[in-house]
């Protein structure tokens, strides 16, 4: 019921206004909304988030209002036992946020204590429970209470370092959380999948093991996964970083298992994947990440990854690709993005990075694109590809240019880090309209956005193409020959080699409407 103060209070707002005016219940709702503000930055286990509180004016009414608030003392501070202790009291029986970063306890026993006090006395109350970065006996000793049920936890993380391999104690929170939604372990050893505190509520898991685990542990075999996963009909998020089962059974079945999963992402090398995607049905995912760790299919990995998710899809077995990312970074790390539209009109994320110690060896970058694209075209339709993005060594073939050219959806085209000669070349040609063999259109009929990044002019193309002119020269020549309702309207150039002053003055010349964003200062 609202306060009988508050409409006094909303006819006076942003006027001046006398602390001693404003009723208890009002300033201990402005006193939650703005620690609700500040804890969405808030890391308890820091001293600097401190600064983002800010005290306009302190007097005594309003500590007694504070001190007297539970819902002002539900996330204790663990930088020293007395703090602690204080905090913890002023919540009474709210429920309370435990987050805590194992930085302290190696230089303060009485800390550790606390921590390990708080943990086990407050089990009953714990909502949220974080315990990040554990080692040693300390991490052993937590992990040792967390042996009876807790009721009220609806979110709980913990985490080792990476150079520390625990196991899940035997009978974890007595297997029992009724109101668990999120569940997050890392390098936490996991002897029992089926015995994992999880309920048919629970929303989000993830589970991530250091990598190579496989050589040191058990991993769980894909029976023993996919009888968790059915136990979970409301997940909608699943993370699963090198803990995949091992490939030891050939024909799996394909059976519904997460009818309400939205979000996969997948960490491990390539065989493992295709297990994991070949068995469970995502009949409602919208976002999907694969990181590669180690190819031993290479490129046939990504056409085994469409058909595994076609059918995973079941009724999304048309695909139409809106966006596609192509990233190659200096290390030899890429990244492959799909954005498609499936056929019943939900849009779908394809994430899939690869670093590129995942390679046993790297073939030609102009083979491998090639093969790549021949692969997807295979099983998605790019006849609805709308964005176009390329970044690093990795080019496109002549021939390959020549097939994208005719896709009359495609709006904007951005290449950064490689040779744009063959797709200059594609861009100067026309082809013949099916219904009217007279009728001709340009190259990359619906164009309207060119950006280039980084990109050599006088670099020369991978195919065997005549043409020896500029790349810049072709571009104008490109660019005005286009019909004026087929014009491109904007151009970007960003620290390019081969584009000088004098490329910029004729394209200002020859294409009038053609809106140039150049760094000229940095050109050459």
């Amino acid at each position: 019921m609202a306060h009988p103060d508050r409409p006094t209070v909303e006819t006076h707002r942003n006027t001046p206004a006398h602390v001693h005016c404003l009723p208890v219940e009002i300033l201990t709702e402005i006193f939650l909304d703005h620690a609700s503000m500040v804890g969405e930055t808030f890391k308890p286990w820091q001293r600097e988030s401190f600064c983002a509180i800010h005290v306009a004016h302190v007097c005594r009414y309003w500590k007694e209002i504070a001190l007297n608030c539970p819902g002002l003392w539900v996330t204790p501070l663990f930088f020293s036992p007395s703090l602690l202790e204080c905090m913890v009291a002023r919540s009474r029986n709210l429920p309370i946020t435990v987050s805590y970063r194992d930085t302290h306890t190696k230089h303060s026993p009485g800390l550790a204590a606390g921590v390990l006090d708080t943990v086990s006395s407050q089990m009953a109350r714990i909502q949220s429970l974080e315990l990040l970065e554990l080692e040693g006996e300390f991490g052993r000793q937590i992990l040792s209470r967390l042996t009876q049920p807790m009721h009220m936890l609806e979110r709980m993380s913990v985490s080792f370092v990476k150079d520390v391999f625990e196991s899940i104690p035997e009978g974890l929170l007595a297997g029992r959380t009724p109101s668990l939604k999120e569940l997050y372990f890392e390098c936490l050893y996991i002897r029992h999948w089926d015995k994992l505190p999880v309920d048919p509520g629970l929303t989000h898991l993830e589970i991530r093991y250091r990598e190579n685990a496989g050589s040191e542990v058990e991993l769980p075999t894909i029976d023993t996964l996919l009888q968790v996963l059915e136990l979970l009909p409301l997940l909608r998020v699943l993370s699963l970083a090198h803990c995949l089962p091992v490939p030891n059974l050939p024909d799996i079945p394909h059976q519904p298992v997460c009818p309400s999963l939205q979000r996969l992402y997948l960490e491990d090398w390539d065989e493992v994947m295709c297990i994991v995607l070949e068995a469970v049905a995502l009949p409602k995912a919208r976002d999907i990440e694969l990181r590669i760790t180690y190819m031993d299919f290479e490129m046939e990995f990504l056409g085994m990854a469409l058909d595994y998710l076609k059918a995973a899809w079941a009724e999304k077995t048309r695909l139409k690709v809106l966006e596609f990312d192509y990233a190659e970074a200096d290390d030899g790390d890429f990244h492959l993005k799909f954005k498609m539209l499936s056929n019943d009109a939900e849009l779908v994320t394809l994430s899939i990075p690869i670093p590129n110690s995942a390679y046993y060896t790297r073939p030609h970058p102009a083979y491998e694109m090639d093969r790549l694209l021949t692969t997807i075209d295979d099983r998605v339709d790019f006849s609805s590809l709308a964005h176009l993005r390329l970044s690093g060594e990795l080019g496109i073939s002549l021939p390959r240019w020549k097939i994208l050219s005719r896709c009359e959806t495609l709006h904007t085209v951005s290449i950064a880090k490689a040779g744009v000669s063959d797709f200059v070349s594609a861009l100067q040609e026309k082809f013949a309209v099916a219904s009217n063999e007279n009728d001709r259109l340009p190259s990359f009929p619906g164009l309207s956005t060119l950006e280039f990044v980084e990109v050599d002019f006088e670099k020369a193309g991978m195919s065997d193409s005549i043409e020896t002119r500029p790349a810049t020269f072709r571009l104008q020549r490109a660019l005005n020959g286009r019909p004026i309702g087929r014009r491109v309207s904007s151009l970007t150039v960003k620290r390019c080699k081969g584009f000088s002053k004098k490329d910029y003055s004729h394209l200002k010349w020859f294409v009038p409407k053609l809106a140039i964003q150049w760094d000229e200062y940095e050109a050459i």
